[in-house]
């Protein structure tokens, strides 16, 4: 089940638009002006129609269970995360995120959750779980997510509840616990019990301790920073320019989203591409952590060293 789970994830998500970057699920759910349960109805070489099943959320758009909609999509990206060719062929349906900018329709931070069956998921990346529920309860967890949150003026995430108060709470939407958990990291609640939330992990080799991540450890100091990966996407990109140049010469352009599995003692276990982009990078990308295998060991809040999978990216632009 985790297996066939996981490569369906991996199967809708397999690449990345050039200017998408890493976001938050608040990102995400704070930025969408409308959420619709659609079925693609038609489609050009640079957009698609979907029918409006049934309205998620609606933030004054004036649309209607009913309406049609255009949606930018340029299909001659070979694979656009957004929504790949097939799938407009196929006519699927799905939970579609929309923004209206500039008198045009498009995806949300490029995310839509296409049923399989009778589900639809979604995986937030950044807070490290993945949501998986029915029409009924996608519609219910939202409208619980939008009555605790919401953005102020400066775009400040402003949550219903304080630290103290939300783990007390009966009866919070999944949505809803999530973004909780990820606002206030420090708060060691877990989500594993959840039944609509599952925890995107490395599996651990039989009778070994399971790799932790920030989702399961808030608050620890990882083993790469945010420069640090910075620095190391600018070498590799550098290095993939440098020994393939049929990549700018192609026009690649993208990010790649992968996890690395540390050790306790801060020696690497395993790469996995969460995201591709082009094998030649991905090549890049190994080459460089096979020749830089040692980082600092994780600590946990006790100060004791701990297994550890860290999700980064890289982005790869023509010079």
């Amino acid at each position: 089940m985790k297996s066939a789970l996981l490569l369906f994830l991996l199967f809708l998500n397999t690449c990345l638009l050039a200017d998408e970057a890493p976001h938050r699920m608040e990102d995400l759910l704070q930025k969408t002006q409308l959420i619709v349960h659609g079925k693609i109805s038609s489609h050009t070489s640079s957009s698609f129609t979907i029918n409006v099943l049934d309205i998620l959320y609606n933030y004054r758009t004036g649309i209607k269970e009913g309406d049609y909609l255009l949606i930018q999509n340029d299909f001659s990206i070979v694979c656009p995360i957004d929504v790949p060719l097939e799938y407009a062929q196929q006519k699927k349906e799905a939970i579609f995120f929309l923004s209206y900018v500039k008198n045009k329709w498009y995806i949300t931070m490029g995310d839509v959750a296409f049923f399989n069956g009778n589900k639809a998921e979604l995986a937030f990346y950044v807070e490290g779980y993945i949501y998986r529920g029915n029409l009924a309860q996608w519609k219910s967890d939202l409208a619980g997510y939008y009555r605790h949150f919401k953005r102020n003026s400066k775009q400040k995430l402003i949550p219903k509840l304080d630290r103290e108060s939300w783990s007390e709470v009966e009866g919070l939407s999944a949505l809803a616990q999530l973004q909780y958990r990820s606002f206030y990291k420090d708060h060691f609640r877990s989500l594993n019990e959840h039944p609509r939330l599952q925890r995107l992990e490395v599996f651990a080799p039989k009778g070994e301790e399971p790799f932790q991540s920030m989702a399961t450890v808030p608050g620890i100091t990882e083993p790469i920073s945010y420069e640090k990966m910075q620095e190391i996407g600018e070498i590799i990109a550098a290095n993939a320019r440098s020994k393939y140049p049929e990549l700018e010469a192609n026009n690649i352009e993208g990010f790649v989203y992968y996890t690395l599995s540390f050790r306790a003692d801060g020696s690497i276990a395993a790469l996995k591409i969460e995201r591709p982009l082009h094998g030649k990078i991905h090549e890049a990308l190994r080459d460089y952590f096979q020749e830089h295998p040692n980082w600092p060991p994780t600590l946990n809040a006790e100060g004791e060293a701990i297994r550890y999978r860290q999700m980064l990216h890289l982005r790869f632009k023509a010079t």
